[in-house]
């Protein structure tokens, strides 16, 4: 464990705090944010405000409410599964492989390209 005598600043707490309520989405959505205050234990003002910039910056999606029979019914959030792509290689085995997926793992795309028999420049630097 590192001990650090450091006091976390308020850029710190702040990123802290969307990675949890982004988590939080993630795990258990469709979700409201008062079930994410239960779960993370942060203020319900804290969530609506992390909430609020998850959704302005396109990450979170809101859904429908869902039905109460008394109080104000619940907006469910859940992550925008195609709001960001990721771009995976291997460049380890006998083809160069990649992929794009999705924050959810979905595989978008994929493409695989044989390297047998094919050789890179010689030389100690790679011919550069």
């Amino acid at each position: 464990m590192i001990i650090s005598d450091k006091k976390a600043t308020r850029d710190h707490t702040k990123l802290h705090n969307r990675r949890l309520v982004f988590t939080t989405i993630y795990r258990h959505q469709p979700v409201s944010r008062a079930d994410i205050a239960r779960a993370t234990d942060l203020t319900a003002t804290t969530v609506s405000n992390v909430v609020a910039e998850l959704v302005v910056d396109g990450l979170v999606a809101e859904e429908a409410s869902v039905p109460l029979t008394k109080g104000k019914p619940p907006i469910l959030l859940r992550v925008k599964k195609d709001a960001n792509n990721i771009i995976c290689l291997d460049l380890t085995g006998s083809a160069f492989q990649g992929a794009v997926i999705n924050v959810r793992g979905e595989f978008l795309n994929r493409v695989s390209i044989p390297i047998r028999g094919l050789h890179g420049p010689s030389g100690p630097r790679g011919g550069l």
